[in-house]
């Protein structure tokens, strides 16, 4: 120790002694303080409440994750069918355009069409009746 008060506040950073003394006794007491805090926190992990409290925990994240799958499964298998759909739109047009020009399809239109003709020929000679029979009234 040292000889002198002044000698001794010099050594401690201006400190007494005894203060210095105390404040290692406390530091030291909270060091230990704090390893038995850590030592509880660490057995409290440990225990079966907190194991389960853990295992719930899980269970529940795990539904999360399950229910956030399904979700991007649905989503995905939507857009394939969409995908699926215009791919299948396309297939369906490009078989309507070739069918429009096959034989078949020409005779057709051909046969519509001179059917049509037919019509209105028709109608254009019942008009031309309809016209001679009004004139030949207003002449009687």
């Amino acid at each position: 120790m040292a000889r002198c008060k002044q000698t001794a506040r010099m050594t401690t950073g201006g400190r007494s002694p005894l203060l210095t003394e105390k404040r290692k006794r406390e530091r030291r007491q909270w060091k230990k303080d704090e390893e038995v805090r850590k030592a509880k926190t660490i057995a409290a992990r440990y225990t079966a409440e907190a194991r389960e409290g853990r295992a719930v925990r899980r269970a529940v994240e795990a539904e999360k994750r399950e229910a956030e799958m399904a979700a991007k499964e649905a989503k995905k298998e939507k857009k394939d069918n969409q995908r699926e759909w215009k791919k299948n739109e396309k297939a369906r047009k490009a078989r309507a355009i070739a069918a429009r020009y096959t034989a078949e399809a020409r005779d057709r239109r051909a046969v519509r069409r001179a059917e049509e003709a037919e019509k209105r020929e028709a109608e254009k000679a019942a008009k031309e009746g309809e016209k001679g029979k009004k004139t030949t009234k207003n002449t009687k």
